[in-house]
């Protein structure tokens, strides 16, 4: 019965809870071998004016906000099908994915999000190639869009809510579309 004890700041909304626990658990059955049923995660809640660190009181350093953001790693690749339903069943019967929703895109096609972090959807007839976008988690999303257009990308689309939370479009100088997202 492995028990994971997370010391983190009070805040974090419900989501992202869960969503923190589910990876938790994941990982630890990846790596370790676990078993979920008796994997415990415990999240213990701490006010940042109980935490230190480098001599301040988490009360007293800047807000993640005011921080310059920077790339987690890679979040999801999102692929063009030509038939989402035989990538359905390709990919969740034949190859054992999960499907983690099913959702719509902002131009209304169907979306089959997957565990594995790969997303699916209907190719459109102006795509470039299979792959629509890769996503990178960030942290301060924001702080990206003034360091995208400084360094040649062009913003397409946000920062903005997405499905992922903050959501930032942009293309790279080849015209490689890529999305940023975080808290």
């Amino acid at each position: 019965m492995p028990v994971v004890n997370v010391q983190l700041y009070e805040g974090r909304s419900h989501e992202q809870k869960r969503a923190l626990v589910a990876a938790i658990t994941r990982a630890m059955v990846d790596l370790v071998d676990a078993d979920p049923s008796g994997l415990h995660v415990i999240l213990d809640e701490v006010s940042p004016t109980n935490w230190g660190r480098g001599g301040l009181l988490g009360s007293e350093r800047a807000p993640t906000s005011e921080r310059q953001g920077r790339v987690i790693g890679v979040s999801h690749v999102l692929l063009q099908v030509k038939d989402l339903s035989i990538a359905e069943r390709f990919y969740v019967d034949g190859l054992g994915f999960t499907v983690r929703k099913r959702d719509n895109l902002p131009d209304g096609r169907d979306l089959i999000v997957l565990e594995q972090g790969m997303g699916l959807a209907q190719g459109s007839p102006d795509a470039p190639g299979p792959v629509e976008h890769i996503a990178f988690q960030t942290r301060g999303v924001e702080s990206y869009v003034s360091r995208v257009k400084d360094a040649g990308g062009t913003v397409v689309d946000g920062p903005r809510p997405g499905a992922y939370g903050i959501s930032l479009y942009f293309l790279d100088p080849d015209g490689n579309k890529i999305e940023l997202h975080g808290d």
